[in-house]
């Protein structure tokens, strides 16, 4: 159990981290315990590297000389050697790299909405920075360029609202 079990967590090990990356996407507050947990995954790590990844092999001869009952190693052999330990079958990492697509193009329109609203808003200030400052200004001026709110303000007035 304990050779599939290292040979199991040899290539998780494999794989490789990028530490950099995610400590990039960490807030500030979060330092402390990602390298709390990077210190404990490389210790890990290198516990696991001390596995080897072929199975053990089982000395049959020896217990066979120490052991009275030849025909219950013998059993123990066959039942050891037809033993299948069938490795999980991955059903989870094509549902999260769908989901990762799709926060990808999800994260990719909302940067183009955000650099549209952006060229808009640096447009609109723009406009602001243009116009006169409200103490320089008329109501006439300041009305020019907003026609509904000259409708408004000028029915107000017909009915004599104001």
């Amino acid at each position: 159990c304990s050779v599939i079990l290292a040979s199991v967590m040899s290539r998780i090990a494999r794989s490789a981290v990028d530490w950099v990356r995610i400590a990039s996407r960490v807030p500030p507050s979060e330092k402390a315990a990602l390298a709390a947990f990077r210190t404990k995954h490389e210790a890990l790590q290198s516990a696991l590297s001390n596995f080897s990844e072929e199975k053990s092999r089982i000395d049959w001869a020896h217990y066979k000389d120490k052991i009275q009952d030849k025909n219950l190693v013998e059993k123990f052999m066959k039942e050891y050697e037809s033993l299948s330990v069938p490795y999980p079958v991955d059903k989870e990492s094509t549902k999260i790299a769908q989901a990762e697509k799709e926060a990808d193009v999800e994260a990719q329109e909302t940067i183009k909405l955000a650099k549209q609203n952006v060229v808009e808003l640096q447009k609109e200030l723009e406009e602001v920075k243009a116009q006169k400052s409200f103490e320089d200004m008329t109501a006439d001026e300041y009305l020019e360029d907003k026609p509904k709110l000259r409708k408004e303000i000028d029915d107000h007035i017909k009915s004599q609202q104001w």
